[in-house]
């Protein structure tokens, strides 16, 4: 190069005939604007950044909650106490139950003489009392003796899958009367809880790269698509009479999705001829089903999601796995949250000579409902793990049994975005 010669130009963003080979993007959110207030008898808790109408407020990873205590009656009031509490419950009837705390914030924001805290004064109590307290990134679950420290998990009201965790904001306001402010409270403490939504957020390092053409693109570009292999279940009486059938599930490589892609499948059976007609007889195609109703399975494997009338099928849906750790014993609990659209693919319009196997195809997406805000993490004690799920169920009188085959993958809370920051 000549050492006199202008150095290249570059750009933040590729030009024509560029193309990025890898990219994290951390673009920055707009963080919302409006006050969130709520009132109990003569104290009013503002708390600032906030959406919108929002029904319980909203923080995202070290979170900073930032507000104001409004008080009336200001000339009676001793102390003003905020707390940021979180912890998670692990339970179940049969082993038990254990809490784990998470957060445990005090702050003493005023109070009237030295021997409640480091304030003193005489003259009454602000009307308006700022503070700000933040969310830890991580905890440690003393009572276990782990050494271990956890990221601090999001808010998952999971009581009926055996985990939860939740996040509560505290205010106490304490009367030097004996009466105490119009209200009935244990010694004159006026005690408000506020529900918090801790949602820490994340999104996929790599784009969601979909080509329409599937067996086009799996044979041009392998590497963007995992595939998960799994035999259809034979009855006893019929093994090694019937020739396998082997479903194939391929999604993704990255195995990565926010909570609002529509993820993109592909699911082929190969098997001998016979073998596909006894699973999915003529004239009565496969039918393509949602999943039932999203309840709780109490075991490691969720109920069927097909009607028990219901002929041959084919059903694809997320499915949410938790595992818990209780007592020296673990548990396993699914329920269902997210469905899929499913369509058959023609066979090519040039058939190939007969051959030994013959495969039958399906694609589609799925995506997560629109309830699901958070997806998988690891707490002290617990594990929450996402699976799309393709569900087989052939004719009642069928030598095959109904299958499953399942690829675990992480959903978080964002989609990927090629904006810079």
């Amino acid at each position: 190069m000549d050492p006199y010669s202008f150095p290249p130009e570059y750009s933040v963003t590729p030009r024509f005939g560029e193309s990025r080979l890898e990219h994290s993007p951390s673009r920055r959110q707009r963080l919302p604007t409006d006050t969130w207030l709520r009132t109990v008898g003569n104290v009013t808790v503002a708390l600032s950044e906030q959406e919108k109408d929002a029904e319980i407020p909203r923080y995202g990873r070290r979170g900073r909650v930032e507000g104001a205590m409004l008080l009336d009656n200001r000339e009676v009031v001793a102390s003003v106490t905020v707390k940021l509490l979180g912890r998670t419950i692990l339970s179940n009837g049969e082993i038990g139950n254990r809490t784990v705390n998470t957060v445990e914030l005090v702050q003493l924001l005023w109070a009237i003489n030295q021997n409640m805290g480091t304030t003193t004064s005489v003259a009454p109590c602000p009307g308006a009392i700022p503070f700000s307290l933040r969310f830890p990134e991580m905890y440690r679950d003393d009572e276990s003796g782990e050494p271990n420290l956890f990221a601090l998990p999001p808010t998952f009201n999971g009581e009926h899958l055996g985990f939860a965790s939740q996040y509560v904001l505290v205010v106490e306001v304490v009367d030097r009367r004996k009466p105490a402010l119009g209200f009935i409270s244990r010694n004159n403490v006026l005690s408000t809880h506020l529900p918090l939504n801790y949602e820490p957020r994340s999104r996929p390092s790599q784009p969601l790269l979909y080509r329409p053409l599937f067996l086009s693109s799996v044979k041009a570009s392998p590497e963007e698509w995992r595939q998960n292999l799994t035999a259809v279940r034979i009855r006893d009486t019929e093994k090694g009479r019937m020739g396998v059938i082997n479903c194939n599930l391929f999604v993704p490589s990255v195995q990565t999705f926010s909570v609002t892609d529509p993820i993109p499948f592909h699911v082929q059976l190969t098997a001998p001829l016979k073998s596909l007609q006894l699973f999915f007889p003529p004239g009565a195609l496969p039918k393509s089903l949602p999943p039932s109703a999203p309840s709780p399975s109490y075991s490691s494997v969720p109920p069927s999601p097909f009607p028990p009338d219901s002929p041959s099928s084919i059903c694809v849906y997320l499915l949410r796995q938790v595992v818990v750790e209780l007592n020296n014993k673990t548990f396993t609990r699914s329920t269902v949250i997210g469905s899929g659209s499913i369509r058959a693919v023609p066979p090519p319009l040039s058939r190939s000579p007969p051959r030994q196997e013959d495969h039958m195809d399906w694609e589609g997406e799925v995506r997560c409902n629109s309830n699901v805000k958070v997806g998988g993490f690891v707490a002290a004690g617990a594990m929450v793990r996402d699976y799309i799920v393709v569900d087989l169920k052939p004719p009642a009188d069928s030598p095959f049994l109904p299958s499953r085959n399942a690829v675990g993958v992480l959903i978080v809370t964002d989609p990927w975005t090629d904006d810079v920051a």
